[in-house]
């Protein structure tokens, strides 16, 4: 025993002088028991294939593996890496097939109740890459299968040691993973950070598209690493459907608290985390609203003394859902309010982020968005998702300091802060001078646009709407159409009220009474002189309407609107014409809208307002 004890002493010295590298994730599933094992095929002696989604690059990499929920030991015979050759393929790129080692050795036993990180591999992932994870099994617990059951990706299963065959068969698939834990990326230049997504079902993605990485935290993802100032952040998603925030932890239904040391502590350079709990708590566990606000301070404190910022967002609405009570409505109203006034000086989060208001449905505010659901009324499907990822402002992400290291990384080109200011409200618009600019003014050394912006803090605060630009015509003339914020009550939801379709055809009878605009996580760039978009709604992010739709529901600033009632969604049926010759803002300086959004008017014509400019509206935005 005195030996033994003395090379475990060693091994841990050991294993502090050599611990040189920094990691950060940039992959996680929380694990626990699903009760769910492959079909047909025994995993003891086969080989799975498993399919996940990174969000942050890197050259080098470790693999962390699970049995914590075992009983028993668990036998790795062999792991390998490679690139994914396509969702739902089962097939991976060859040529990057790579070995997974554990002390130099192909194979390991993990432990009962243990985990196990491999060791460093080379292997180089860009941002968003999918991978295939491929483990060839010997003993596994019987009864305790460490697993995730809401993968929302198809996993493999074929007998024998196949880890580093091309393709898997399809006739054994299913939405599990097994074993598989976090993918961490050296990272010692610390230049990467995490986000850690914390939920129940409706962060572990359920009612998201199998095979298509949509859930709420993918898009959120996408997002970050389409613009420049945010692409150092990974997500880490940490869901598990059914979970509730507050009660008895258990290996089947683990609650936020029981597994926030496993599942947050101990992931790898957490800097942010954005919470979304409550809902099972309310109609599941009967949980009073003293108690679930209690509860989420007792989440908070735990990460505000981990060095966590801590982001929370309102529980969603579910009134459609069979199980809702107004006594459950009422709780999840206080613990709501509770939620988006209490500041974290009083113990609450560091800021809110509504995922709520933005699903909700503008006739009831209590009931989730049919177009927008799964069916049940309390889960979204990948288009609410999609809103939901997009509701999450860049600000909270983007510190002074972060602008700073920002403009060192991009060699001071100012221009790329597009990505990072959104919409122009608290820029102020300087009129045109009467003299006619030849040439555009922005130069090599983005002189003029620091001016413009100040510096740039500028570019920290997101903004949401054009409308508080102040806006000087070109001459004090009055204008003499109404600009389009007079026809709306409060023109900040332009987004989601003034430029939607109102009118609700009578047949067929099911059919949105508005549609959801979602802008894309990367804008759709039009050139002005040979669109690419087909029709006037590509430009914001709407498809248009296939051959034999052309039945028009409403008109708006982007044209005609059909419905395709078989894919459930608005499309365009206006058009879109290239303008002929230059764009006529161009010889004031100023370039040509992509978009159709109207801000302001004078005498010259229509102004919209992208890219931190002011644009001229073209010719094919016909009203």
């Amino acid at each position: 025993m005195k030996f033994f004890s003395i090379s475990v002493l060693c091994l841990a010295l050991l294993s502090v002088v050599f611990a040189e590298n920094f990691y950060t994730g940039t992959w996680s599933s929380s694990q626990y028991w699903t009760g769910e094992m492959p079909e047909n095929v025994p995993v003891e002696g086969s080989s799975i294939r498993q399919i996940v989604r990174v969000s942050i690059p890197g050259e080098t990499l470790r693999f962390h593996f699970s049995n914590i929920i075992g009983d028993t030991e668990l036998e790795i015979k062999a792991v390998h890496v490679a690139k994914s050759a396509g969702q739902g393929t089962g097939s991976i790129i060859v040529d990057t097939d790579t070995e997974i080692t554990f002390n130099g050795k192909p194979e390991v036993t993990i432990p009962a109740g243990g985990d196990l990180i491999s060791d460093d591999i080379d292997f180089h992932i860009d941002a968003l890459d999918e991978l295939a994870i491929t483990i060839f099994y010997g003993k596994i617990p019987v009864d305790l299968f460490t697993s995730h059951a809401g993968a929302r990706t198809n996993s493999y299963i074929e007998v024998g040691n196949v880890v580093s065959k091309e393709t898997f068969t399809q006739d054994n698939k299913f939405p599990r993973w097994y074993t598989i834990a976090a993918i961490d990326v050296v990272d010692n230049e610390r230049k990467y950070a995490a986000v850690l997504c914390y939920g129940d079902s409706i962060t572990d993605g359920r009612g998201s598209t199998t095979d298509k990485q949509n859930r709420w935290s993918d898009i959120l993802a996408e997002k970050l690493q389409s613009n420049p100032a945010t692409q150092h952040l990974a997500v880490l998603n940490q869901g598990i459907g059914g979970s509730s925030l507050y009660g008895e932890n258990s290996i089947r239904w683990p609650t936020g608290l029981g597994r926030f040391q496993k599942d947050v502590a101990e992931q790898v350079n957490v800097k942010y985390m954005i919470v979304l709990y409550g809902v099972n708590d309310i109609v599941y566990g009967g949980i009073d609203t003293e108690t679930l606000i209690g509860a989420f301070k007792e989440l908070i404190k735990r990460a505000h003394e981990l060095g966590i910022i801590v982001y929370g967002s309102p529980i969603l609405p579910f009134k459609s859902n069979d199980n809702w009570t107004e006594e459950f409505n009422q709780i999840k109203l206080a613990v709501n309010d509770w939620i988006i006034n209490t500041p974290a000086s009083e113990g609450g989060f560091d800021a809110v982020i509504d995922m709520a208001t933005p699903v909700s449905d503008p006739k009831d505010d209590q009931v989730l968005l049919y177009e927008l659901s799964d069916g049940d009324g309390l889960h979204p499907n990948h288009l609410g998702y999609e809103v939901m990822g997009n509701a999450i402002p860049y600000e909270l992400f983007i510190n002074e300091e972060d602008c700073a290291e920002y403009e060192t990384i991009y060699e001071e080109d100012c221009t790329e802060t597009d990505a990072v200011v959104e919409d122009p409200t608290d820029v102020e618009f300087e009129p045109f001078e009467t003299e006619v600019v030849e040439e555009p003014t922005e130069d090599e050394d983005c002189t003029e646009v620091v001016t413009e912006y100040v510096d740039c803090a500028e570019t920290d605060a997101v903004v949401e709407d054009p409308t508080d630009v102040e806006f000087e015509p070109f001459e004090t003339e009055v204008v003499e159409e109404p600009t389009e914020d007079e026809e709306c009550t409060e023109y900040e939801t332009v987004y989601e009220d003034c430029a939607e379709p109102t009118v609700v055809p009578t047949e067929p009878v099911v059919v949105p009474t508005e549609p959801v605009v979602v802008e894309p996580t990367v804008p759709v760039v039009v050139e002005p002189t040979e669109p690419v978009a087909k029709c006037l709604a590509e430009v914001i992010g709407y498809p248009c309407c296939d051959e034999g739709i052309d039945d028009v529901y409403d008109h708006d600033e982007h044209g005609d609107w059909g419905y395709d009632f078989i894919k459930r969604e608005w499309c365009g049926l206006t058009p879109l014409k290239a303008p002929e010759g230059e764009c006529w803002s161009e010889k004031y300086g100023y370039p040509c809208c992509e978009t159709c959004y109207v801000y302001e008017e004078d005498k010259n014509g229509k102004w919209g307002y992208e890219h931190h400019q002011w644009c001229g509206i073209q010719s094919y935005c016909s009203f």
